[in-house]
Order: structure tokens, then sequence, then C-alpha cells
């Protein structure tokens, strides 16, 4: 099992270090390029995109490792469990889409608004289908080809984008999004062919079988009020709220500041966490100990991959200037606590897949929502309250949720949160970071 577990490590790393590579020169370029407001509004409409995404998934993207290893014993039960449930979704998205363009017509009015809400549309529909698709050849192993797909049409949308800006084309939205409608929608057809190919592997089983639909919608239930809880933490949650009551230049910087931690955890997340749901999926009916010893391996590495990235922004802080020389410290300050916050979501990365493996998702939706409470009830009381310590009160309450889910984990599993680090790797680590900050 070691050797698979380094493989998808490996696969799942190098597509999201390249990946996460190219679109953050992308965005920087196209940051230091286009005006603030344009790069503002682009911002939020992709944040806006993804959030999107996430709501209209119902859940059903995280119930899938749980579904995988009945899925997998037929055709008839791929059938019903994936691909059956990938189209409800898709028509769920476009008539939600629908509902949502009708209720919010009478603030569309303009020829503009109406052409970027389907551009917008559309997009959520393709990125929606695509990310199941992708989730599914994950746990189906088709890690090496995901990672050649993702990375090959990133950079076919790279240089098409700038094939046009430098041709000396007008910056616009109609240039951003366009191209990655085409592109994603070949790589949603590249998915397609891969997913065809993996159920034609697949028994064709006469045998009767039962599927509890009413388990798997309250299971999908369950995981849908976790998505939506833990997205109250996430940049794409945060940037659309800043840009509202602080403008968009704020927000501009903020959504730039967010794309570089989110190339970050991307790779913490693909690297680990992908893994993690690949190995707890295929674990699910194994005995608890195996399941341990996996968690065990897994978790120090990204301890010490948080350790690291923790000590380089703590020493590479002026590089934060760079954006923007006339950034005033109040601000530094918010960038940093954001930067936390987006960070802080790794920490209970293994334990956060292990829970929705074993159906245990209400202890997920009870720290996010819970602890939120008495932060909204002082938010009330004070009528507003800054961005800074409203920062700070998710930061704090991200610990507490975290402290809760360990303390749970070792009362259920006797799961300990075990750092594992040894001295020598911290030790090294802190020297490159010193050495690279002394040269800098």
């Amino acid at each position: 099992m070691d050797k698979r577990i380094y493989r998808v490590l490996a696969y799942a790393g190098i597509e999201s270090i390249v990946y996460q590579s190219m679109l953050f020169v992308h965005q920087i370029m196209l940051f230091r390029t286009l005006s603030t407001h344009l790069y503002g509004q682009i911002g939020i409409l992709f944040s806006t995109v993804f959030l999107a995404v996430l709501y209209l998934n119902a859940g059903l993207d995280i119930s899938l490792a749980t579904l995988f290893q009945q899925a997998k014993q037929s055709k008839q039960h791929f059938y019903h469990l994936i691909i059956k449930q990938i189209y409800c979704n898709a028509l769920f998205a476009i008539g939600a889409l629908c509902i949502g363009y009708l209720i919010a017509s009478s603030y569309i009015t303009a020829f503009n608004s109406i052409y970027t809400f389907l551009l917008c549309a559309v997009l959520v529909i393709i990125e929606s289908t695509k990310k199941t698709i992708k989730q599914v050849l994950h746990l189906s192993f088709f890690q090496r080809s995901v990672a050649l797909t993702e990375i090959a049409t990133l950079f076919l949308y790279v240089i098409i984008v700038w094939s046009f800006l430098l041709s000396g084309y007008t910056a616009s939205i109609t240039l951003v999004f366009i191209p990655f409608i085409c592109i994603s929608s070949v790589a949603t057809l590249l998915y397609v062919h891969n997913l065809h190919t993996h159920y034609q592997t697949l028994i064709n089983s006469n045998e009767p079988y039962h599927i509890n639909w009413a388990h798997i919608v309250t299971m999908r239930f369950k995981n849908y009020i976790y998505q939506i809880s833990h997205s109250l933490y996430s940049g794409n949650f945060l940037v659309p709220i800043i840009a509202a009551q602080y403008g968009f230049e704020l927000a501009a910087l903020l959504k730039v500041i967010s794309m570089s931690a989110y190339s970050i955890n991307s790779i913490i997340q693909h690297a680990f966490g992908i893994t993690s749901n690949v190995f707890f999926a295929h674990m699910k009916n194994m005995h608890l100990i195996h399941k341990k010893e996996f968690f065990s391996k897994i978790s120090p590495y990204i301890y010490h991959t948080l350790f690291v990235i923790g000590l380089m922004m703590f020493l590479h802080h002026r590089y934060i200037q760079f954006l923007d020389p006339n950034l005033c410290s109040d601000h530094i300050y918010i960038i940093y606590l954001f930067l936390l916050i987006i960070f802080s979501e790794n920490i209970a990365l293994t334990h956060e897949h292990f829970f929705i493996i074993e159906e245990r998702t209400n202890l997920l939706i009870a720290c996010n929502i819970g602890l939120l409470i008495p932060l909204l009830i002082t938010q009330y009381a004070l009528v507003s309250c800054s961005l800074f310590t409203l920062l700070c009160s998710l930061l704090c309450i991200r610990a507490l949720s975290f402290l809760c889910i360990s303390l749970y984990s070792w009362y259920a599993w006797k799961i300990r949160m075990s750092l594992g680090v040894k001295p020598l790797y911290l030790s090294a680590s802190a020297a490159l970071a010193l050495i690279c900050f002394l040269l800098s």
C-alpha cells in the first residue's frame, strides 16, 4: 500500500505544484496589467462562480468517497450511484440558475449584466460537472490522466489569454471568461472519456441490488450543510463581503493574495487531501487499525508543511508590499490574518476526511456553525465590527473547532494528534527559510 500512497501523492503533488505555479504567475501578471477596478470585478466574478459551484453541488463531491466502495461493485451500481447523480446535479444547477435569474432579473437590466450573468452561469454548470467527474477519477486512481489534462488545459488557457492581450486586444471580462469556458469544456469532455473507460472495466451483473436512497439523501444533506458551513471561512466567501463593505481596491488586493494562498492550499489539499480521501474511501470497510495506521503516516507531513509555510510567511512579509508599494500597515495586518484563516483550512484536513468517510459529519457541522453563533451575537450587539476584529474572531473559532475535532477523535477512535515531525526536518526547514531571507 505504501507504494500506491506515494504514487498518488506524487501525481497529485506534481499536478498541483505545476498547475498552481502557472496560475499564480498568470494572476500576478493580470494584477499588474489590468486596472485595479477591472481585476477586482473579475476576481469577484470568479469567486462567485466557484462559490456557486460549491453550493450547487449539494454535497455530492464529498459523498462520493463514502459511496465508492458500493459503486464499483458493478456497472449497475456505478450508473445509479455515480453517473445518475452527476446528471441530476447538472439539471439541478441549470434549474437553480434559471430560478436565480428570474429572481434577480429586476437587477439585471443592462445588456452587459445579462451577458455577464450568462457567462457565469455556463461556467458554473461546466465547472460543477468537471469537478465531480474529477473526484470520481481520483477515486478510480486516474491521477496521472487528471494531472496531464489539468496542466495541459491551463497552459493552453494562459497562452490564449496573453496572446490576445499582447496582440493589443482590450482587457475585458469577455477576454478572460470565454477562453476559460472553452478550455474547461475540453477538459470536461476528456474526463467524460476517462469515466467511460473506467465504467467499461466494471462487471455487468444481473443480480438484484438494493440502493438505500433515503440514507444517501440524508448523508448528502449533512455533507452539503458541512460544505456550506466550511465555505464561510474561504477566500471565495470573504472577498465579496469585503468588496461590498470596503470597495474593489482592497478586495482586488485580497483576491490576488487569496490566489497566492489558494495556490499553496491547493498543493497541500491535492497532495494530502486527495490522498486521504482516496485511501479512506478504499479502506471504508477495513478494520480501524488500518485507518489509524494511514492516519499516523499522512498527518505529520501536513503539520510539517504548515510549519514551513508559517515560517516563510513570517520571514518574507515584505514581499506583500511588492503587490502594492503604498500599502498601509493596517492592511498588512488584515492580509496576514486573511492568510492565516485560509491556511488554517489544512490543520484538520485528515480529520475531516476521516469524519466524512465514517459518516460523522454532524460534529463538523456543529463546530463550523455552532462556534459562529457567539460571533454573530457579538457583531449584532455591536452593530458593526472592524474587519480586523472579524478576522481575529474567525481565526479563534477555527482554533476551537480543531480542538473539538481532535478531542472527539481521541474519544471515539483513540486517534491522537501525532505531530511526528523529526527535529532534523524542522531545523533544516528553519535554516533554509532563514538563508532565503538573508539572501533576498
